[in-house]
């Protein structure tokens, strides 16, 4: 039902109808162009809360998170 509301509305914007209302989703709709934007954004967000507290954990995971991958490693053990 959500999908159809999503396709619904991006026609009626294309076609440029006067009365058409913009709202705003509260779900990331997967599978469009736009979803691996907001996805990386709301973990960055989510990640940056975490700042203060966690300094060197919050570095690492903004240095190596590429959408949803974590990349990332070490030699030894020590070196984490």
């Amino acid at each position: 039902m959500l999908r159809d509301f999503y396709g619904q509305i991006t026609l009626q914007i294309k076609m440029g109808k006067p009365n058409t209302k913009v709202l705003r989703m509260v779900r990331i709709l997967f599978r469009t162009t736009f979803s691996p934007f907001l996805l990386i954004t709301t973990i960055k967000y989510h990640i940056n809360t975490f700042e203060e507290t966690n300094q060197k954990a919050v570095k690492l995971l903004k240095e190596c998170l590429y959408i949803n991958d974590l990349i990332g490693g070490s030699e030894d053990k020590k070196k984490r």
